[in-house]
């Protein structure tokens, strides 16, 4: 765990600057699909606006571990490509 923490402290900054609207677009789509998911819970009537909600909270999760791990990964080649 130490390990990938210390990966993130190092990113590099060109990776840094990609990697921060990525992760800022997903937090925002995470909190419009958590409103998505409190409207079904204020209203029952609308079945739809549970499965649009679910849908989007698990895409956002999966983009934000998208974006980590392709983060990690490109500074990783960076670093390889420097030696």
């Amino acid at each position: 765990m130490k390990k990938i923490f210390k990966e993130f402290n190092t990113l590099d900054k060109s990776v840094l600057h990609i990697m921060k609207p990525c992760l800022k677009f997903s937090y925002f789509l995470l909190i419009f699909a958590t409103v998505v998911l409190f409207t079904y819970e204020i209203f029952y009537a609308i079945p739809n606006l549970f499965y649009i909600g679910i849908s989007l909270f698990s895409s956002s999760l999966y983009f934000i571990v998208a974006c980590l791990i392709c983060g990690l990964s490109f500074n990783k080649i960076k670093k390889e490509l420097k030696q």
